[in-house]
């Protein structure tokens, strides 16, 4: 995020992250979920929903005392790369929610509507009592404006009277100081109703730079209701009385619709700005196609309009726009569009082009970029939500480069959670297979996004259920049931498949079982009755422990199985490692379940059939991965 920006309450930011990590931990052991596909270069920094979800505002970045932050209406995060991947959230002295962060200096200022001003210094641990709260003084009844920008070694700061229409400026010397004394600058928006918010204040070629929005009597996209558009004012002092306007109304972009012949202008408000190469860069938010506009600061001849070629109005047909941010990164400067466009685009040598392309950047539930940030030589992006699609796919964090996304941290109490077994049947003759199992979230924080359980074949899903919501530690009993043909299927079962919940582990989310599916290939024999050869078989279930437990002998590992049969026939468990028969137990009956001793301290995985003696092929097995002891 390139300076601050400031919108009629404030801005709203959704850096999200997980401060504590989501485990969610399924039905057995084995290999991870789906992974996201990502641009060259780039990785995913959170996972889908690991800011929160579901959202309502946006995802902000800014940089502080040499680290990456991003805040939103869940609250605000450090992402923290050493010595793996984490997002910690942060002790505030307010409640998350419409609230703006601005860094000066060594100070960053966490103001919150209508007027509350905390602050912390650099290098301060994040607690309650580390944040001060800050007197103002000067202001009508003691309000706290929102600090945007230092020039002159004064903090200067926006206010939105009580019962006004338009904002003021005020600047403070106290900066870092408990109590702030406050001279207004500005009054009644430059002395226009018309200018009813700022939209930054930056410094540029020795002057405070200050740009006006949201400068309109109606909706975003209503043209009814459009005035003279945005102003951008400079002063060589910031003292009241200095200030001029360097800019006409609006850029004086204007068009005329075809078919009804209304005439108006399109920038009624500001998205972005950033100083690159000597000059200012803006960019506008419009319904009728955004604009970037290039300020050499000789006035009001000192403007160029430089939009992208994709972009822009147009009186037949323009797509909206809204240019979110802009950054210099690598000598080149980069735009964040937001919805509908979606664009990450650069500027070299004067030439814009896409680096991440729209309308739905990384990933398809996005619908644009938020917010960009800089630090120690990466480029970092923030995701926007689709405003229409329904979605609760939470915004993401991207970064690059990175030859690949660093490790997560994971805590060591996750091996002590993945003793889940579940239960697979197989109804005859129905050929579907029935799968019995329990979710658990093995985490420090609730599970509350939306995410599915699905059971693949090869590469195709043939079943999913919808994940349930879970607090910390519980579980939930989930059935899932597949429609297979006859023969033997290996079945991979995946909780979350395509990472909408960040977890502490990713590499517990799957198991590859077998599933046998008898066939009716017998004759009928109607007169002489079922060859009793071959004993009659019906509903086959057989479930194990995704996981041995070690005896204290240090050799013998013993894992709980059990079984299901509608026959008359004698049972046993065939236990086989790698391809020989081990241990061959009787069982006492039909249905029951048994601890089984393996003597096999190395480890590795075993296969448990269940079988009837004298019949070669086993009724339905199971695979289970020994654990060294």
């Amino acid at each position: 995020m390139n300076g601050t920006r400031a919108g009629r309450r404030g801005v709203q930011s959704d850096g999200k992250s997980v401060a504590g990590v989501l485990g969610l931990l399924l039905f057995l052991v084995a290999v991870s979920g789906t992974a996201l596909s990502a641009p060259s270069g780039w990785v995913q920094m959170t996972e889908v929903n690991g800011l929160g979800a579901p959202p309502t505002a946006t995802t902000e970045l800014f940089t502080f005392n040499g680290e990456l932050y991003s805040y939103n209406e869940y609250g605000l995060y450090r992402m923290q790369l050493t010595p793996c991947l984490s997002w910690e959230k942060l002790t505030t002295p307010t409640a998350p929610g419409d609230w703006t962060f601005t860094p000066i200096g060594t100070t960053l200022f966490l103001w919150k509507p209508p007027s509350d001003l905390y602050m912390i210094a650099a290098g301060t641990t994040f607690s309650a009592a580390a944040w001060t709260s800050i007197t103002s003084q000067g202001t009508p009844g003691g309000a706290d404006p929102l600090p945007l920008a230092v020039f002159g070694g004064e903090v200067y700061a926006v206010h939105y009277p009580t019962g006004g229409s338009t904002f003021e400026i005020w600047r403070s010397p106290h900066t870092g100081l408990a109590t702030m004394a406050w001279t207004r600058v500005v009054s009644n928006g430059f002395n226009d109703p018309q200018n009813y918010a700022l939209g930054f204040l930056t410094v540029f070629d020795g002057k405070l730079i200050a740009a006006t929005t949201s400068t309109r009597n109606s909706m975003f996209g209503d043209p009814s209701g459009f005035l003279q558009g945005i102003e951008i004012w400079a002063s060589a002092s910031g003292t009241q009385g200095t200030w001029a306007q360097v800019n006409v109304d609006g850029f004086g972009t204007q068009i005329t619709q075809v078919g009804t012949s209304t005439t108006f202008r399109t920038n009624m408000d500001v998205g972005a700005h950033a100083i690159y190469n000597g000059a200012l860069y803006v960019g506008t938010k419009s319904h009728y196609g955004a604009e970037v506009w290039r300020y050499d600061g000789t006035g009001v001849s000192g403007w160029v309009n430089v939009t992208p070629i994709w972009a822009g109005p147009s009186p037949l047909m323009s797509t909206p726009g809204r240019n979110n941010d802009m950054i210099v990164y690598g000598g080149e400067l980069y735009l964040a569009e937001g919805f509908s466009t979606g664009n990450l685009a650069k500027m070299s040598g004067g030439t814009w082009s896409v680096v991440i392309a729209g309308p739905t950047p990384f990933l398809a539930d996005n619908a644009g970029i938020v917010s960009l940030a800089v630090l120690d030589g990466r480029l970092y992006a923030s995701t926007l939500h689709s405003p229409y699609a329904g979605t609760t796919v939470g915004d993401q964090v991207w970064g690059t480069p990175f030859a690949a996304r660093p490790p997560l941290c994971v805590t060591p109490r996750l091996p002590d959670l993945l003793y889940d077994p579940p239960l697979i049947r197989v109804l005859v003759p129905t050929g579907l297979v029935e799968l019995l199992g329990t979710v658990k979230n093995g985490g420090v924080t609730p599970i509350r996004g939306e995410y599915i359980i699905g059971v693949y074949l090869g590469r195709l899903m043939i079943a999913s259920v919808d994940g349930p919501s879970l607090d910390q530690g519980e579980t939930a009993e989930l059935r899932i049931l597949a429609e297979l043909p006859e023969g033997e299927h290996l079945l991979r079962v995946i909780i979350d498949p395509y990472n909408a919940i960040m977890e502490i582990s990713e590499e517990n989310n799957s198991i590859t079982v077998e599933a046998v599916v008898p066939g009716d290939t017998a004759p009928e024999e109607p007169d002489d009755g079922p060859d009793p050869a071959s004993p009659q078989v019906g509903r086959v279930s057989m479930g194990s422990s995704s996981r041995s437990v070690c005896q204290p002998d240090g050799t013998t590992q013993i894992v709980h199985v059990e079984w299901q049969a509608d026959t008359t026939a004698a049972l046993q468990l065939e236990i086989i490692y790698p391809d020989l028969r081990l241990d061959l137990i009787d069982l006492p009956s039909s249905s029951g379940d048994i601890d089984v001793p393996i003597i096999l301290p190395e480890g590795g995985r075993v296969r448990i059939n269940l079988v009837i003696p004298g019949i070669e092929d086993p009724l339905i097995g199971t695979d289970v991965i020994l654990f060294p002891c």
